[in-house]
């Protein structure tokens, strides 16, 4: 459906007022006016920046609005004289705009452009009207991108072009966070080349002025934070020492840094907002050139202070906004430097939810919490706990779960049920080596099982507890593909053949073999009994258990296709019906067995 000029209904997080939560609702989006995009949101991350205007901690925070400035989306349609972007065209919305006329845009010392900043700081586009209704309310612009709409409006000047084959649901965040901190080393601070660098706060900004410390070639990264579960994560972002100030109850955080760096840092950055660690960041500045930079916002009113001769000593004060970017002339080069692998996006995405669970994403934000464990009323061994991404592209995307800080190790594949699961979603290498193990232990008891002096009787009876059950071990976990169940019932003629002593160039059927075997095929029946006997025993269940079985977890996806897959198989050899009937009658234990008796005796 055009909607080019027409307002445009859709849904949205509102927030009505400060210290509630934001409430999905219908709104209406106006069409743009002259200078404003009209933007198609498909994707926002969710900042501390939100809650902070949230909390009602922001002076300039106006209800009702609309919050989010971490989004990324294709423009649906452009007012009058816009000739910088055009319908289709992906873009990152900025809350630092770039019009390149103003005396701020063409001074190369900063990157604060101050065309529309009154009427932004307002909540208002830049002719001082709004664009979101909702109840016949008027609705506040935050930001200038209120990105908790599935549809937004913003200035041109506040839009960046970037390359459409970049994923939006990652580079959106570089609408914020990751290029405040990345770009507060490298273009604040001018970190140089063998330094010594602390970073008060190991959240995701600070993560990334470990990064861009690390890119600027510092010799040693410092991580300080009470909360030493962020000390694995932040190690991986280039970290190489952590203080955590609770380990030294007698001393200041400035004797502590001065004893371990011989003096103090060269550069330091306050990434929390807390005015005493902002004090602190300075204070452990080496003498004579050490420089700290502020990046957390404080709350309203409150006032920084040390004494004068730290800086007459010759250590440095300044603050850093949207990391001193260009915005618009430099948002799509980062996005290029992450499609090239020079800079880290994925490893910040920690999880995804759709927007109707975004008050859950505050909570998650706030407390560390990950819906996958919530959901699953577990508390978890963060040690022993990995994660695994199903997937049959070629390269992975590094996913980040975190549970109380702590960053879950993540595998190309895991034992399920004594299975081995790869992250390709088959079971094709586990189910051959358990074939080959099988007949390894074959030729071990070929003396035996080939035996004339044995019936064919007792030596299936062998072959069912000797063998076979190294062959099915972990079966229940299996999906069980035509390629797979072909491998599988080949390797039951190959026993069978070999038990009575059928020369390899003998030219017998396996209709003969069996008639001689006095059996059928029974191997793919007997792998099916034992994955529906567990199927319907975890089904009668509630909890984790339940959830990797039919994978039903949250994401774009219901279900994952490994899981589906098993399930298939499952449906298919009972005659369910479907899939969810299948899941259904597992309720009635005894309506399941006699499915599964059935079933057998069919296949028998």
């Amino acid at each position: 459906m055009d909607t080019v000029g027409k307002v445009i209904s859709c849904k949205a997080a509102v927030a009505w007022e400060a210290k509630k939560p934001l409430s999905i609702e219908t709104i209406e989006v106006a069409p743009p006016k002259a200078g404003e995009v009209r933007i198609k949101i498909l994707a926002t991350g969710v900042c501390h920046t939100d809650a902070y205007t949230l909390d009602g901690h922001d002076p300039e925070g106006a209800f009702p609005v609309v919050l989010g400035h971490e989004g990324g989306g294709i423009v649906e349609s452009v007012g009058e004289g816009v000739t910088s972007v055009v319908p289709g065209d992906h873009v990152i919305p900025l809350y630092t705009p770039q019009c390149y006329d103003c005396k701020f845009c063409k001074n190369p010392k900063t990157n604060l452009c101050q065309k529309i900043r009154s009427t932004q700081g307002q909540g208002v586009m830049p002719d001082g009207t709004k664009r979101f209704t909702c109840k016949g309310k008027e609705l506040f612009h935050f930001m200038g991108c209120s990105t908790f709409s599935e549809y937004t409006v913003c200035a041109e000047i506040s839009v960046s072009k970037v390359d459409p084959k970049a994923p939006l649901e990652k580079v959106c965040l570089l609408g914020c966070g990751i290029s405040t901190g990345y770009g507060a080393a490298l273009n604040t601070a001018k970190v140089s080349q063998g330094s010594i660098c602390g970073v008060w706060g190991l959240g995701a900004v600070g993560l990334a002025v470990i990064m861009g410390c690390k890119a600027a070639g510092a010799s040693k990264i410092f991580g300080i934070d009470l909360n030493p579960a962020k000390f694995d994560v932040a190690r991986d972002f280039g970290a190489t020492d952590f203080i955590n100030p609770k380990d030294y109850p007698d001393k200041t955080i400035q004797e502590v840094v001065m004893s371990l760096t011989d003096g103090g840092f060269d550069y330091t950055f306050e990434c929390i907002g807390n005015i005493h660690t902002m004090r602190a960041a300075l204070e452990c500045c080496h003498k004579g050139w050490g420089e700290s930079t502020i990046i957390g916002v404080a709350a309203a009113g409150q006032e920084i202070s040390t004494r004068p001769f730290q800086l007459v000593t010759g250590r440095v004060w300044r603050g850093s906004a949207f990391g001193g970017w260009k915005s618009r002339d430099s948002v799509p080069k980062l996005v290029d430097e992450y499609m090239n692998k020079k800079l880290k996006v994925d490893e910040f995405v920690t999880f995804t939810l759709p927007l109707d669970k975004i008050n859950d994403a505050f909570e998650y934000m706030h407390t560390g919490k990950s819906p996958f464990f919530s959901l699953s009323w577990l508390e978890l061994n963060r040690k022993k706990t990995e994660v695994m991404v199903v997937s049959r592209k070629q390269e992975l995307p590094i996913i980040n779960i975190y549970i109380k800080g702590t960053r879950l190790k993540q595998k190309d594949q895991f034992k399920y049920l004594g299975s081995l699961i790869s992250r390709d979603g088959r079971n094709n290498s586990e189910v051959a080596s358990r074939i080959a193990q099988a007949k390894t232990n074959f030729q071990k008891m070929k003396t035996v099982l080939t035996n004339k002096n044995i019936s064919i009787r007792t030596g299936r009876g062998a072959l069912e507890c000797y063998i076979e059950p190294v062959l099915m071990y972990g079966c229940e976990a299996w999906t069980i593909s035509k390629q797979t169940q072909k491998k599988l019932e080949a390797t039951e003629m190959w026993f069978l053949r070999r038990m009575l002593r059928i020369s390899w160039t003998a030219k017998k059927t396996n209709d003969t073999v069996l008639e001689e075997a006095h059996t059928t095929r029974l191997l793919i029946s007997k792998i099916r009994k034992r994955q529906a006997t567990f199927f319907g025993h975890v089904m009668r269940r509630e909890g984790l258990e339940n959830l990797v079985t039919t994978g039903m977890l949250e994401g774009k996806r219901s279900r994952g296709k490994q899981r589906e897959k098993l399930i298939e198989g499952l449906t298919d050899w009972l005659k369910a019906g479907k899939s969810l009937e299948a899941i259904e009658a597992t309720k009635d234990r005894k309506k399941w067995r006699t499915m599964i008796a059935n079933a057998v005796k069919q296949g028998t």
